[in-house]
């Protein structure tokens, strides 16, 4: 068995990269490495493998969106109260709501789950790395998992959800994806909805959408308010090609 005390950093995040977050957690507390922020963001939120695990054997690509992914996990966090982040598991087979209770059994203990309104609230709390040297702090966040519950081509949500999805001052936000989980920023004129250039956070509704880039290949995202009007897509090759915008009928 080769000796993990060996494993060079570089070599580490190589290898880290290509692991679910759990399992790069597992590495990380063999070697005394510490982890990257962006896998310790999934990590508390799930606190095994096992639904992404089945995510993935599905061909769905699980991924999570809010402002500022970035913050949480930071050793030195000095942020919100709270934070708002959309769970989106790109299932275009439909497969894996048929898997719910392996997301309910995989998250992190303590949640609290409004089935009404489709949200897991999950606690704030405290991370320990494993020689006990740092201490980071973990706020509560607000999981909204309502494309897990439906798992539908479009996600709904209340206007005032997506809004808080996306940063106040400017039409932005993040995304990570489980299985590529550097954590990217997106904003306009890369997201869009009933008029091809969003400039205020009230553009994001009735509907928006955007295209999420991972590992290459790029996932659609939209997100509709329940009381949308009926619209239809406008595309940028007739009536084919990427979506630019919708037109309300």
């Amino acid at each position: 068995m080769p000796n993990l005390g060996k494993i060079p950093r570089e070599v580490f995040d190589l290898i880290a990269d290509a692991l679910l977050p759990n399992s790069t957690k597992n590495m990380a507390d063999a070697l005394l490495y510490s982890e990257k922020q962006e896998n310790i963001l999934w990590r508390v939120i799930f606190k095994s493998d096992e639904w992404i695990d089945k995510a993935l054997e599905v061909e769905a690509c699980p991924c999570l969106i809010g402002p500022t992914l970035d913050m949480i996990g930071k050793p030195d966090y000095n942020g919100p109260r709270r934070h708002h982040v959309l769970l989106s598991i790109n299932d275009w087979n439909g497969d894996l709501q048929y898997f719910q209770h392996l997301l309910f059994e995989s998250l992190r203990e303590g949640y609290c789950y409004n089935k009404a309104k489709h949200k897991v609230i999950l606690p704030e709390t405290t991370f320990t790395n494993p020689d006990k040297t740092r201490t980071i702090k973990i706020p509560e966040i607000v999981l909204h998992i309502n494309d897990v519950i439906f798992s539908y081509e479009l996600i709904e949500l209340k206007k005032s959800v997506t809004r808080r999805l996306f940063k106040p001052s400017t039409v932005q936000t993040q995304y990570s994806f489980a299985t590529h989980k550097k954590i990217r920023v997106i904003q306009r004129p890369d997201i869009f909805g009933t008029r091809k250039t969003i400039s205020k956070r009230r553009h994001l509704s009735p509907i928006c959408g955007m295209y999420l880039l991972c590992n290459g290949k790029r996932w659609q995202t939209i997100l509709k308010d329940p009381e949308c009007p009926r619209v239809s897509p406008v595309f940028t090759a007739g009536r084919t090609g990427d979506i630019i915008c919708w037109e309300v009928l």
